[in-house]
């Protein structure tokens, strides 16, 4: 124990509509640290909510000058309000756990263990986990992409509570990508990570933020923010459909010789058609190749702004 009280930990908490949930947790998580004699400190960022979320986050930083509030002028996601508190975290270790209470974090020590034995990252994982039909099938296709795209094995599971050496966080908020994608970002970083068997609590208040179309739209960032993959896909489509069309403008020219009651012109049209289709499509992939590369290089959208900051430092 002697050897973490040396060492600063951080507590990451994007926060939205939870204020009914969020003293709990930050609660918590503080009696845990200070039972323990840690050096801490939790960061809480209200990403957009307009309930009384920012008002709770504003009594927990008035009552512990350890908690530190960042106050987002807009909801810009979970995954930026995330990548805004790591901005703000100075810990040797930064946790990240969700606003709802799901997240085992008196299991904290077990993860802190992890990391001591030589891993980068250690996420939660839960064998018993209940989800909805739309977060079930969301979680498994986003495993199966993130292996797809970078080669993240099938058995490491990503949860909503993991831990990190510091320098992964420091490496991932240079990333200046405003549509993030933390799994795939922190893959490219370091793939030396490992899972804690956990039990899930159940949510204290409320039901899950995340639809169906908001699962759609990470699965995209994913997607796009770190490979060209799908632009590959879109030129082989491309090009099997030329190949197609092709082959079916031989067909034609053949049905025609061999049926004369087919329309004059019909076969030169539709054959022509399918194939200057296909080879747009083609062309269209090629082209889309480069501009992903500029894309993924240049855009100056904002990840998140900060509307306002308590208990941190402006050079901060």
């Amino acid at each position: 124990m002697n050897k973490m009280i040396d060492r600063k930990i951080s507590f990451v908490i994007a926060c939205y509509y939870s204020e009914n949930t969020l003293k709990s947790v930050v609660e918590e998580i503080t009696n845990l640290l200070e039972k323990d004699k840690h050096n801490y400190e939790v960061i809480l960022v209200n990403d957009g909510s307009l309930d009384n979320t920012m008002q709770v986050i504003d009594n927990l930083c008035a009552s512990n000058p350890r908690v530190r509030g960042v106050n987002l002028s807009k909801n810009f996601g979970q995954q930026n309000a995330m990548l805004a508190g790591f901005n703000f975290a100075s810990g040797d270790l930064i946790f990240y756990c969700d606003d709802d209470g799901q997240s085992p974090t008196d299991q904290y020590q077990r993860f802190i263990d992890k990391i001591d034995e030589g891993y980068d990252m250690v996420w939660a994982k839960y064998p018993n986990q209940k989800r909805g039909l739309i977060n079930g099938i969301g979680a498994n296709i986003n495993n199966r992409m993130l292996k797809f795209i970078f080669n993240k094995p099938l058995d490491l599971n990503f949860g909503n509570f993991w831990v990190s050496k510091k320098y992964v966080i420091e490496q991932a908020i240079k990333c200046k990508n405003p549509r993030l994608y933390l799994g795939g970002m922190f893959l490219t970083i370091t793939t030396n990570m490992t899972n804690v068997i956990c039990e899930q609590r159940k949510r204290l208040s409320g039901d899950s933020n995340y639809s169906l179309v908001k699962l759609i739209i990470i699965w995209l960032n994913g997607l796009t923010a770190f490979s060209i993959v799908p632009l590959r896909v879109a030129t082989l489509i491309g090009g099997l459909t030329a190949l197609i069309g092709f082959i079916y403008m031989i067909y034609l020219i053949v049905f025609k010789f061999l049926n004369n009651d087919v329309v004059v012109g019909y076969s030169s049209i539709m054959s022509t058609l399918i194939f200057i289709g296909g080879m747009l499509m083609l062309m269209i992939g090629i082209v889309g190749e480069y501009i992903g590369r500029i894309y993924s290089n240049m855009n100056g959208l904002p990840q998140f702004v900060v509307k306002q900051k308590i208990n941190i430092e402006d050079e901060k």
